[in-house]
């Protein structure tokens, strides 16, 4: 068994997180802890022997940092992986990043990040994708982005920030902790997290191997942080902008001092006019997913 806790927060997706825990018992890792963050219905799974799975509920929601660090503080292994409940990964994933730690590339690792609409039952191939041999090849610092779902590694790319499924050691976890300041949809707590690790010290990379797919089907349009109609869309988006605010607000004083003037407000405008320009896209899936047979839990 691989030292290896995987947390997975969730939130109502009861169907979902059975569809996509196979593939995380399929890691060989030696602990799952799911953290059901007054899901209705509560997440039930059937006991396993390939790896000890341990449910945390709790009476009351705590949204999705909060529920980070509980799994954190009742995992059990010296490494931590954080997973999705709209998520599933490759075979050999975890095993692939926990030899990129072991060998000192870096102290936090990530794979390949595909969106898909494909279940764990059919994945999709890896998309051919555009060779990265550099941080430049993958990072966008206006946003605060990483590009990881056609630029494929070639090699350990150093970066500033990474994506959600990544594996680091519990106690870097547990010293700098997620803000439960992020709150609603929890927008930026990631890069939040991310980035007071890369000023800290910590060496963070973006590493080639077996990639993690992100489920964007029919399955996932409720429950997390999404709900089904147009006032919860537009409500998830408040939270984006909002989170996005307290984000520049926060890092100001650490970015200024790196060179990069930041103006928190007129920035997040600008995100969310580049956002509403890809809104018609994102809502018609949306819309039809609401009323597909395949959608009914």
């Amino acid at each position: 068994m691989l030292p290896v806790s995987i947390v997975i927060p969730t939130y109502n997706r009861a169907r979902l997180i059975r569809e996509v825990l196979p593939s995380y018992l399929l890691q060989g890792c030696a602990e799952i802890v799911i953290v059901d963050d007054a899901s209705n219905p509560q997440v039930q799974v059937e006991s396993r022997d390939s790896a000890t799975v341990t449910i945390i509920r709790t009476a009351r929601r705590q949204q999705q940092p909060r529920s980070r660090m509980n799994g954190a503080r009742h995992a059990t292994q010296e490494f931590l992986f954080f997973g999705e409940d709209d998520a599933y990964l490759s075979p050999g994933c975890i095993s692939s990043l926990l030899s990129w730690l072991e060998r000192g590339t870096a102290d936090i690792v990530a794979p390949q990040w595909i969106t898909t609409r494909s279940l764990p039952s059919d994945p999709p191939r890896p998309p051919a994708g555009a060779p990265a041999w550099q941080t430049a090849d993958v990072i966008d610092p206006t946003y605060f982005r990483i590009f990881c779902s056609d630029r494929i590694p070639q090699t350990p790319i150093p970066v500033p920030w990474l994506h959600t499924t990544a594996l680091m050691r519990q106690r870097v976890v547990l010293e700098l902790g997620f803000d439960p300041a992020y709150r609603g949809n929890a927008y930026r707590e990631e890069t939040d997290f991310y980035l007071r690790a890369h000023r800290s010290g910590i060496k963070l990379a973006y590493v080639p191997g077996p990639p993690a797919f992100h489920y964007k089907g029919s399955l996932n349009t409720g429950g997390g942080q999404h709900g089904r109609n147009l006032k919860s869309f537009l409500w998830y988006e408040y939270w984006v902008a909002r989170n996005n605010y307290y984000f520049l607000r926060k890092h100001r004083r650490a970015l200024e001092l790196e060179g990069r003037r930041t103006h928190p407000f007129s920035e997040t405008t600008h995100m969310m006019c580049s956002r509403m320009l890809h809104y018609p896209g994102r809502l018609l899936p949306e819309f039809r997913h609401f009323v597909s047979p395949d959608n009914r839990s």
